[in-house]
């Protein structure tokens, strides 16, 4: 299932499955994404990943007309990947749960830019990884 959201051309977010053995893991608010970055000139790759700098705090989600939430960074995996986090609130979760749209953007000075709403297909299954 394709569990991918393109933010404009250079930025995707990639979930994961939160189905985790796991069990110390009880913040059933939260959903953790892969966000990549790919450019089609390799050789401007280097200067755009500079210019980009601290992008990987400015990514958010949006669940209807509640206030956007920025992810906070996990990791750095490589050179254009961070694992990230979103903590949702209760109202957002029952929000997202009940169909209400998904938004995702960036704002960084050089990449500002926001989703067009996000397929329902990927936010049913964002919201069924959620309510487990």
């Amino acid at each position: 299932m394709n569990r991918s959201i393109k933010i404009g051309s250079n930025v995707s977010l990639i979930f994961e499955n939160l189905i985790s053995e796991d069990s110390s893991i009880s913040d059933e608010n939260h959903l953790e994404a892969t966000l990549a970055l790919k450019f089609s000139e390799k050789e401007a790759e280097k200067e755009k990943l500079d210019q980009l700098s601290g992008i990987e705090n400015q990514v958010w989600l949006q669940v209807g007309e509640n206030d956007r939430v920025f992810s906070t960074l996990q990791q750095n995996l490589e050179q254009s990947q961070y694992s990230l986090c979103f903590n949702l609130t209760n109202l957002m979760l029952k929000d997202l749960q009940s169909g209400i749209t998904l938004f995702a953007g960036v704002e960084h000075p050089y990449y500002n830019v926001r989703t067009q709403e996000i397929p329902r297909t990927v936010s049913d299954s964002l919201a069924q990884d959620l309510s487990k």
